[in-house]
C-alpha cells in the first residue's frame, strides 16, 4: 500500500514517529508522500524525507497556511523546490493545496490569490498536484478549470474527498485521482462509498491525512500510516473484492501519479 498523503512530521510523532514507520511496515505499507505544506517547516520536513527510504515528499502551501507565500521569499523558495529535480529532495509534487472556507485561517481573497500562484507555478513543474478543497467545491473546481490545460493526464489528485460520484467525475474530467481516506469508513458516509463503486478503482488512491481523520475502528485516536489497511478493507468491501487486488491498484495508480518506481532497495521498511 502507498499513503499518499501523510503529516508524519508532524509535532504528535515527536515521541513516537520511528515506531509509526515501524508499524506502517508491519501493516503492509510500502511508500508514503510527505506533505510539506508549512514554510516555516519545510527545510526539516524535506530533511526528514531525505532520510528516510520509502517516504516522498510534496511541497506547498496549505489554504490556511496561503498568507504566508506572500512572505519575502517565499514565493522564490516555493518554485525553485516544485519546479526543482525530483530526486534532490525527493519532491514528488506539489501541494497541498487550494481552498478552504471552512476554517479561513486565510482570508478567502488571500487563499484564491495563493492559489492561482501555486497553480502557475504548478504548471511549469511537471508534477501532479495536490488539491486541498473544503467548503469550497465551486470555487476550486472553476479555478482548476481556468489553470488545468486540456486532456492533461495525471494532474494530480483531489485530497480527502467526500463528495459523491458527479462531482467525482468533473474532477476526473480535468486528469485528476480521487485521494480516499478514513471517512470512507465512517457510518454516515454512504455518498461518498457509493461515489467510490462508481468511479472505479482506475480513478483513484489511498490515503491517512494522519494524524487527522483516523479511520473506523481506531477514531479518536492520532490517525498514522498503519491504518491506511482499514480504509483498503473498506474499499474491498465496497468493490466486492480481495484486499490485495485493491492494494494492488491503488498502489499502481499512486506510483503512476508519482513516477515512484517500485524498488525493494526503496521501501519504508528499509528504515529497521
Amino acid at each position: 500500500m502507498i499513503d499518499t498523503h501523510a503529516h508524519i512530521t508532524d509535532k504528535s510523532f515527536d515521541a513516537d514517529r520511528p515506531d509509526a514507520i515501524r508499524r506502517a511496515c508491519d501493516a503492509g505499507v510500502e511508500a508514503v508522500v510527505e506533505i510539506c505544506d508549512d514554510a516555516a517547516r519545510w527545510a526539516s520536513s524535506l530533511g526528514f524525507v531525505s532520510g528516510h527510504a520509502g517516504v516522498f515528499a510534496s511541497i506547498g502551501f496549505h489554504p490556511h497556511n496561503a498568507k504566508d507565500y506572500f512572505e519575502k521569499g517565499n514565493d522564490v523558495e516555493f518554485e525553485r523546490l516544485a519546479c526543482g529535480d525530483q530526486e534532490a529532495c525527493r519532491i514528488v509534487a506539489v501541494g497541498e493545496v487550494g481552498l478552504d472556507y471552512y476554517r479561513n485561517n486565510s482570508p478567502p481573497e488571500i487563499q484564491r490569490k495563493a492559489f492561482s500562484k501555486q497553480l502557475d507555478i504548478w504548471r511549469r513543474s511537471s508534477k501532479p498536484l495536490i488539491v486541498h478543497s473544503r467548503d469550497a467545491a465551486n470555487d476550486t473546481a472553476a479555478m482548476l478549470r481556468e489553470h488545468v490545460p486540456n486532456n492533461i493526464k495525471n494532474a494530480g489528485i483531489i485530497h480527502c474527498f467526500t463528495l459523491d460520484a458527479e462531482a467525482a467525475f468533473r474532477y476526473i474530467e480535468l486528469g485528476f485521482l480521487i485521494g480516499i481516506g478514513g471517512a470512507v469508513t465512517f457510518p454516515g458516509s454512504s455518498v461518498l462509498r457509493d461515489a467510490v463503486k462508481e468511479i472505479g478503482l482506475d480513478n483513484i488512491v489511498i490515503e491517512t491525512d494522519c494524524p487527522y481523520l483516523a479511520p473506523v475502528p481506531c477514531r479518536g485516536r492520532r490517525n498514522e500510516p498503519a491504518y491506511i489497511v482499514h480504509t483498503a478493507q473498506k474499499i474491498a468491501e465496497i468493490f466486492n473484492k480481495d484486499m490485495k487486488l485493491i492494494t494492488e491498484a491503488t498502489s499502481a495508480n499512486a506510483r503512476n501519479i508519482f513516477k515512484i518506481e517500485k524498488d525493494e532497495k526503496n521501501h519504508i521498511c528499509d528504515n529497521r
